[in-house]
């Protein structure tokens, strides 16, 4: 019974997603007037079907639940929270250009800070906002790869934003609105290969 109770878990947060983003309007579909669609594919959410069939889902060999991959998904609404309940597993979250996905804020973005798994995040072509760069991607120490470009960051870059993440390869910040110049820390991550600013 247990092991049934802690399986409810991941369906919830997943739901939670699909139900915050599958055709609802936010702040910026309204200010266009935009009509609300679906998502382009949704094969399997939501039914008596597995969570590890779900379009974009991948799960490893104990069910749990390790990729996110709704990129380019005509998801609308904002980006569900609840992902934090699935930290312990998930290790690459892509939404990328799913343009009227919003996280507002601390309350949308906090997220970010519990998913300490994490080795891939793209948000970027989304409409995630902060005011500078929110502080929670030093909380990463595994990420390699981290896409915030194309959304609606503005303001200072922290000095401390991303502090500790000794192993990102690839780091996009560009086509935000940033008051600050290239922070010259960038230059201090040691596996750094890839920046785009």
């Amino acid at each position: 019974r247990r092991d049934q109770e802690l399986d409810i878990i991941p369906y919830y947060a997943l739901a939670c997603i699909y139900y915050a983003s599958f055709g609802v309007a936010n702040k910026y579909t309204d200010a266009v007037g935009l009509s609300i669609a679906n998502w382009t594919s949704s094969t399997n959410w939501v039914t008596a079907e597995e969570k590890c069939t779900w379009y974009g889902i991948t799960c490893n060999s104990d069910g749990e639940v390790t990729k996110i991959e709704l990129n380019n998904n005509n998801m609308l609404g904002i980006f569900a929270p609840e992902v934090l309940l699935l930290a312990s597993s998930v290790d690459t979250v892509n939404v990328q250009d799913n343009c009227y996905l919003l996280a507002e804020g601390v309350a949308g973005n906090y997220w970010i800070a519990q998913m300490i798994n994490l080795v891939f995040l793209s948000v970027s072509g989304t409409s995630f906002e902060f005011n500078g760069i929110p502080p929670y991607f030093g909380s990463l120490p595994l990420l390699e790869y981290l896409d915030i470009s194309h959304n609606y960051y503005t303001g200072p870059i922290p000095d401390e934003a991303f502090e500790g993440l000794n192993n990102l390869v690839y780091l996009d910040i560009r086509d935000n609105t940033y008051t600050t110049d290239i922070p010259s820390f960038i230059a201090d991550l040691p596996s750094l290969e890839t920046f785009l600013f």
